[in-house]
């Protein structure tokens, strides 16, 4: 092992640790999320907010107005500014909530959801982003998330 006045040990001293860089984040930047919009979703010639309300479908409905009044920049600053456009965390978050409430409980399961669920389209305007991005999510979020910042606007 080299002593630690050494050169090589030298080369690493001056990098810092990954979470000390500043990242201009996607807010800053402007840059767009990936979205969906819910209204666009039809069923044959049905658009699907109908077919909900005629089944009787309550929940989708409430949880996409009660997480569209909530306050995400917190979450929005925490992705940066470059790279592949990031999901909505409204969107992400409205996806676990929705899976919670049916009683899902696995990351696969959360993306089937998606993938399958009417309800789950409307809440997530047809994003359905798989596994890993739905856990990564949760990782990056963690201290936000038992923290409870989210707020009405």
């Amino acid at each position: 092992m080299a002593p630690l006045d050494s050169k090589q040990y030298d080369l690493f001293g001056a990098l810092q640790a990954q979470d000390d860089r500043t990242w201009p984040c996607a807010s800053d930047t402007r840059r767009p999320f990936i979205t969906g919009n819910a209204h666009e979703i039809v069923l044959g010639t049905t658009r699907l907010g109908d077919c909900l309300t005629q089944a009787g479908q309550r929940t989708p409905s409430v949880l996409a107005r009660l997480l569209e009044q909530q306050d995400w920049q917190a979450f929005e600053r925490r992705y940066a500014g470059t790279g592949r456009a990031p999901d909505l965390p409204r969107q992400l978050m409205g996806q676990i909530l929705y899976g919670v409430m049916q009683g899902v409980r696995s990351l696969r399961e959360l993306e089937r959801l998606a993938r399958l669920d009417l309800g789950c389209m409307w809440v997530t305007g047809d994003v359905a982003p798989d596994h890993a991005n739905i856990g990564r999510f949760i990782v990056l979020h963690k201290n936000l998330l038992k923290a409870g910042v989210l707020r009405k606007r």
